[in-house]
């Protein structure tokens, strides 16, 4: 047992108060194998309500065939031995000494572990290179085969929440779409989240997922933003045009006036001091979205992600169809939402074939090329324009279908969405 851990382990056992804040900030695997039991112990007393002292701590140990395997009651009496009252700052140092050295076990057994990988010849370079971007994001973002929550977490966990719920503005506890009604039935995109936006091509999917993007960073939120199919300075360009509401069709044929140049730059300006970073992907897989999020998120935080879009991405495994190349996308991106904390916003294509049997509203069983899709999305936002305009100047009108939402309603959100500047506007506030 390293000495930090003694620390750890006796400070909980002078003082059954300390063991709360321990097993906010420490996790079994954190341990090693003679302390992991005794930590396990003290936790399973704190979630029942017990004290954490000496006879109940043994007591505990010999109920689950614990005590002799980590040295006795002579070793966990001994853990005690000398210490004083502990103030907070050194308990605190003293937990990031054993969650450091549970981390650095981690990574050394994982490059023994890649090592003997690499030697396999039958596994071909870019499988061996996923798997250690797999393992490097695994790291970054502190997961390690998941999180358990006791009674204790999950009380906390709800109290947090109807916290954060009561503290809010409208019950907007999430990340903010810029759309009022959507925002209120979706109460904003909360972290973990998997959000599927699914239209029929030329639709407003991109467009929708950038104005929603842009709105969160406007609001504080650091964005990344995986482009696939557009450049980053036109993806800026369109950013720039929606805000100062210029048409960027005017502006490329160069037939824009000196009054919607000048919006526009100020447009530039302004949006250049918002935490937005587009990622221009020249290798649309899952592995450099994940180490490419996970840096922004050590570097700055991370709160929403957008990737535009799903059908354009590529599995790095071999697969014998598109169904499953997709499905494990798919997968792979909603596990990458919960351990990088934050939602992720994925475009994606629903099929041409109800559209082309008539006017029908797309329904989730549509997502192109594969039904996990539909499954894995924690919310489902499906776009359907109920009107056509060939001038650009005119409005369109678009529902905004939530067809599934796991925290909260479901229903339809009346936009118009104005070509000319690629911006979605609630429809009742929208005046020519």
């Amino acid at each position: 047992m390293l000495d930090h851990e003694k620390a750890v382990l006796g400070a909980c056992l002078v003082n059954s108060a300390n063991i709360g804040p321990v097993v906010e900030s420490l996790r079994a695997d954190h341990f090693t194998a003679k302390a992991r039991p005794i930590f396990l112990a003290m936790k399973a007393m704190l979630e029942v309500g017990q004290p954490v002292e000496l006879i109940g701590l043994k007591n505990q140990l010999v109920k689950t065939a614990s005590l002799e395997s980590v040295g006795g009651i002579a070793v966990v009496a001994g853990l005690s031995d000398g210490l004083p009252a502990i103030p907070r700052e050194v308990l605190d140092g003293w937990v990031s000494a054993v969650k450091e050295a549970g981390r650095r076990r981690r990574v050394a057994s994982e490059i023994a572990r890649l090592g003997t990988v690499a030697s396999d010849e039958g596994l071909d370079s870019a499988s061996l290179l996923e798997q250690i971007q797999a393992v490097a994001f695994d790291l970054d973002a502190g997961t390690v085969g998941g999180t358990s929550f006791g009674p204790v977490d999950l009380m906390r966990e709800a109290s947090r929440l109807v916290d954060e719920i009561c503290d809010s503005e409208g019950g907007i506890i999430g990340v903010p779409s810029g759309l009022p009604a959507l925002d209120e039935m979706t109460g904003g995109f909360r972290p973990g989240q998997y959000v599927a936006v699914g239209s029929r091509p030329s639709v407003g999917k991109s467009s929708l997922s950038l104005q929603i993007a842009s709105h969160a960073a406007d609001m504080g939120h650091v964005v990344a933003f995986f482009s696939i199919e557009m450049e980053a300075g036109e993806l800026a360009l369109v950013r720039a045009c929606s805000e100062a509401e210029v048409s960027r069709f005017a502006i490329q044929n160069s037939r824009g006036n000196h009054r919607d140049m000048h919006k526009i730059t100020a447009a530039i300006g302004r949006q250049s001091g918002t935490p937005m970073f587009v990622e221009k992907l020249t290798s649309p897989s899952l592995g450099p979205i994940r180490s490419r999020a996970a840096r922004i998120r050590a570097e700055r935080g991370l709160g929403l992600i957008v990737i535009d879009y799903l059908q354009l991405m590529r599995s790095e495994s071999k697969r014998s169809n598109r169904n499953e190349e997709i499905t494990e996308i798919s997968r792979g991106l909603k596990v990458m939402a919960g351990q990088l904390g934050c939602p992720v916003i994925v475009c994606a294509q629903l099929n041409r074939e109800a559209a082309e049997k008539g006017n029908t509203k797309p329904r989730l069983s549509q997502f192109r090329d594969s039904g996990s899709i539909e499954a894995d999305a924690d919310v489902a936002i499906l776009l359907h324009r109920t009107n056509e305009n060939a001038d650009r100047s005119l409005p369109v009108d678009v529902d905004l279908i939530v067809d599934k939402n796991r925290t909260g309603a479901c229903g339809v959100v009346a936009t118009s969405f104005l070509g000319k500047w690629q911006k979605f506007v609630p429809r009742e506030a929208f005046t020519e």
